[in-house]
């Protein structure tokens, strides 16, 4: 006997910080968000205690933020809002599935990437990113410092980073390791 189909739930979350500890994602194929990763907060936890049936978990689906259900503006209301009233899914679409998918393995790429970047300070000896080749002190963009000994400003190696097969450096080319 097939395993009965679970309707859409409604979830009510609020928080101090407009955080409510839920990474989304969304591609212009779906007209949705997907959570990619229920994060540690107290929110959702909370809401999880008190609703161990309708769970808040990786793999859902949110139809509807505050009676919304534009995907853009779902966002915005997750961003500018300290309380929220979700409709989600706990099945996905094929398509949905994909999008999922996808946003799972870039979240891997990141932690894996956060693993090898050290953040510094940055010494007046310090050219610009050889990525962006602006300033590494202009308006206080974050600098790392890779393994090799190479500065660049955090969001342009992430963003070299997810653009390769390999964890490499744009300088020197120095490996140091795979996307598995």
């Amino acid at each position: 006997m097939a395993s009965p189909k679970k309707r859409p739930h409604r979830v009510q979350l609020s928080a101090e910080t407009k955080t409510f500890g839920i990474l989304v994602s969304g591609h212009e194929t779906i007209d949705e968000l997907l959570i990619v990763d229920v994060q540690k907060s107290t929110a959702v936890k909370q809401w999880n205690v008190e609703h161990p049936h309708s769970p808040i978990e990786n793999g859902q689906v949110i139809l509807e933020v505050n009676g919304v259900r534009d995907r853009n503006r779902m966002l915005e209301e997750l961003r500018a809002s300290k309380v929220v009233d979700l409709l989600i899914n706990t099945q996905l679409t094929p398509s949905q599935g994909a999008v999922y998918n996808a946003a799972v393995q870039l979240c891997k790429k990141y932690d894996a990437m956060d693993d090898l970047l050290e953040i510094v300070t940055i010494t007046p000896d310090v050219g610009p990113c050889s990525i962006c080749h602006d300033a590494m002190d202009a308006t206080g963009a974050v600098v790392v410092q890779v393994p090799c000994g190479h500065h660049f400003h955090k969001f342009c190696v992430r963003k070299w980073f997810v653009s390769q097969s390999h964890l490499r450096c744009p300088l020197c080319n120095q490996v140091f390791g795979t996307w598995t």
